[in-house]
């Protein structure tokens, strides 16, 4: 059962059938127990997993020569994952999965792994992705994020010429 308080007053109650009531104290907490089992799926697997609410990166490092290995590992995490998923009534959305090689361009070159089939679908190897505001590249470059950020910039200054101002030092 739930009820909200604002300015002194009270609402009616209601009952909570399922979940947690949004700006629950309670709910992060929740969530964390709900979902630690997925760090456990991706160890059995050797890889690494960073969490940040309910956005998931899976990481490895590889050399290039072991790049085949590794997606067949990442791809069998992945329906591992799926399965957890299913079984914690939850749903995975492989559409929303991307994968993205990092590394110097001239090994970069030499890893001939596109698109990686995964459950019934297929994961889209991206050349940038964005990661909590910050557009990352394949080569840790940043440039897409500059690129982005400054074509923002100069759009809204051509509109309105005293909006921004630059200072060269």
């Amino acid at each position: 059962m739930y009820q909200l308080a604002y300015d002194g007053e009270l609402s009616t109650t209601h009952l909570l059938q399922y979940g947690v009531a949004q700006g629950s104290v309670l709910g992060p907490l929740l969530y964390i127990l709900y979902t630690v089992d997925i760090c456990h799926v991706v160890e059995r697997h050797n890889l690494r997993l960073h969490l940040y609410a309910d956005d998931c990166q899976i990481y490895t490092c590889v050399a290039v020569g072991d790049v085949k290995s590794a997606v067949q590992n990442l791809a069998a995490c992945i329906t591992n994952i799926n399965n957890w998923a299913s079984s914690s009534r939850l749903h995975f959305n492989p559409s929303k999965t991307e994968f993205m090689w990092l590394g110097a361009g001239h090994l970069l070159e030499q890893v001939d792994i596109g698109n990686i089939p995964v459950l019934s679908s297929t994961v889209k190897v991206v050349q940038s992705a964005r990661d909590l505001g910050v557009i990352l590249d394949s080569q840790l470059s940043l440039s897409d994020h500059i690129d982005c950020h400054l074509s923002g910039w100069f759009l809204s200054a051509s509109t309105d010429p005293t909006s921004h101002s630059v200072t060269y030092f």
